[in-house]
């Protein structure tokens, strides 16, 4: 951001900005367009920042490590349930 003088000597904040970038995925590092990357509401570009493709496979990879206790709480509800 710059402060540029105005005809009367006032300041005045000039934004510098850019087009838009093309976002890139940290996880597999490849550029990719904005329709690649899952919609995040709680994030200022409105995405996620790792594309979907990488996404999937994140959760995919701990779902699978956590299988057990997945499987333990719903033997427990189903337990609760009967109960």
């Amino acid at each position: 951001m710059t402060i540029a003088l105005g005809d009367n000597g006032a300041q005045s904040k000039i934004n510098n900005r850019s087009e838009p970038t093309v976002p890139t995925c940290p996880t597999c590092s490849t550029t990719k367009p904005r329709e690649a990357f899952a919609v995040d509401r709680s994030k200022a570009s409105g995405h996620k920042s790792a594309c979907k493709l990488c996404d999937a496979a994140s959760s995919r990879a701990y779902d699978a490590a956590h299988l057990d206790a997945r499987r333990a709480r719903q033997r427990a509800a189903g337990r609760r349930r009967r109960a």
